[in-house]
């Protein structure tokens, strides 16, 4: 009955030392600092410190024995907490796949055959497209490539200013887009000649706005011309030149939306140019020009921009779609409106068949001409402009442009013609709140006893009331913007 209380007990205190044991053995192993570095700590350009001082085991092989039991690098290991160490001398054998290469053969693709030269990360020190560029686009023999490389050495050419050079190259662009066979690549590389042709004529505009001269484009060192108009005038003759180059290729554009839209493109730029060389190239006059004093008389350049507005309109009626045909003739009287052609906008707008857009048009001209101190021209339009809204035979349509049209009116000052075309509105609601948008209009503006007189005569007492209440609107709201006004410049 003794014996196996003393076996149990023997077998207890063994146990019990063991656990006491282990601790102070474990701790022994652990190192008291940090680990030693495996090259990837501090200073090793990593940023990431030693890998050994992360072993939770303290060991070198990662194995030791605080190592969690039941884990290894290579799976499970049996759940018994003995963790087998490897006798001196002895190496881990290769894992599965260790041996397997990545298929590969240096004596394609060989390091030697790279370079030794410095590295470059900025650009060069250049500021303009140098000949070899282009003459390195000329060589490509794919079309469609040479004409896509031509088209960039024009862009960067343009910007530049190098203006000679961008010609060249959109010319021989030009070319190899017309060769190419694929339709659809066909008409990407002209859009995009065409593009730069625009982009080219206005650059060549925008030089005509300073007082200096350019060399030819085929001769770099010819003579300066002597007079500044004469070099004006070859400005806006090369403009022409790349304006018709950019019609004639808009025509070769085999979609129809496209060919459409690249020809309204060319009108829409050349309308523009017309305006700026009207408002914004000098006039100077020759000293020797006996009607340098005439007011009838007309300056070159703006008989030149006479002409180019011409050459817009006729490449805009070739335009088949009748939509983009008509915007792009709104877009020639307008440019026409804010250069002061009034007359030459006036017989653009007559040519649009549809009463809608024609009266945008008239509408534009007459705003400019009221604004520009031509108040009989502004008339005429303004009637003008009436007759169309009232051909439109639709009532919703026709009522649309008629706000429009009293709109415009309003806002140039011109009440009584607002207050008569009222009528062109098809029912009374909305003639009544037109005529309140003029009162309140007229008593913003300081014209309330004009309002009250016409008020008091021409509208019938149960609609009265309204317009008084709009009038008195107008003046509180022009006393309120006033005040904001007065109170901004004392905080100033």
């Amino acid at each position: 009955m003794m014996r196996p209380r003393f076996e149990y007990r023997l077998s207890a205190a063994v146990t019990l030392g063991l656990a006491l044991g282990l601790p102070i053995s474990a701790t022994a192993q652990v190192p008291s600092g940090p680990g030693l570095s495996s090259g990837s700590g501090a200073g090793t350009g990593t940023g990431t410190s030693s890998a050994i001082e992360r072993n939770p085991t303290g060991s070198i092989s990662g194995v030791g024995p605080n190592r969690p039991v039941g884990v290894e690098a290579g799976g499970l290991v049996p759940s018994t907490g003995y963790v087998p160490l490897l006798p001196p001398g002895a190496s881990v054998p290769l894992g599965p796949g260790a041996n397997v290469t990545f298929p590969d053969n240096e004596d394609l693709f060989s390091f030697s055959s790279f370079s030794q030269e410095s590295g470059r990360t900025n650009p060069p020190n250049l500021s303009q497209v140098q000949p070899r560029e282009l003459e390195f686009a000329r060589s490509i023999s794919d079309p469609a490539e040479r004409s896509l490389t031509l088209n960039k050495v024009a862009s960067v050419a343009v910007f530049g200013n190098q203006l000679h050079l961008a010609h060249r190259a959109l010319g021989e662009a030009a070319a190899a887009a017309l060769t190419i066979p694929d339709r659809t690549v066909h008409d990407l590389r002209l859009i995009a000649v065409i593009t730069g042709l625009n982009n080219l004529s206005e650059a060549l505009l925008r030089d005509g706005k300073m007082d200096l001269s350019i060399p030819e484009f085929n001769d770099t060192a010819s003579p300066l011309p002597k007079s500044a108009d004469v070099d004006r005038e070859t400005l806006i003759s090369r403009a022409e030149l790349e304006w018709s180059r950019a019609a004639f290729l808009a025509n070769r554009i085999y979609n129809p939306t496209y060919h459409t839209e690249m020809l309204y493109r060319v009108v829409e730029t050349q309308s523009f140019g017309s305006q700026t060389i009207v408002n914004e190239f000098p006039h100077s006059e020759a000293k020797d020009d006996k009607d340098a004093g005439n007011p009838t008389k007309v300056h070159p350049l703006d008989a030149h921009a006479d002409q180019i507005m011409v050459k817009a309109s006729e490449v805009a009626r070739l335009i088949n779609r009748p939509v983009w045909r008509d915007r792009a003739l709104v877009a020639v009287a307008t440019a026409a409106a804010h250069s002061k052609q009034y007359s030459r906008g006036l017989q653009v707008a007559q040519l649009i068949p549809q009463p809608e857009v024609r009266t945008d048009a008239l509408v534009k001209i007459a705003e400019s001409q009221a604004r520009g101190n031509d108040p009989d021209g502004a008339t005429a339009t303004y009637h003008e402009a009436a007759n169309a809204v009232s051909s439109i035979p639709l009532d919703d349509p026709r009522a649309i442009l008629a706000g429009v049209l009293i709109d415009n009116l309003i806002s140039v000052g011109r009440f009584e013609d607002a207050r008569r075309l009222v009528v062109l509105y098809p029912d009374e609601p909305r003639r009544l709140i037109a005529l309140g948008a003029i009162a309140e209009s007229q008593g913003f503006r300081g014209a309330s006893e004009s309002a009250i007189e016409w008020i008091g005569k021409e509208i019938p007492k149960e609609h009265q009331p309204v317009l008084y209440r709009k009038l008195r609107f107008g003046i509180l709201a022009a006393i309120e913007q006033n005040r904001s006004r007065d109170m901004s410049s004392r905080d100033r």
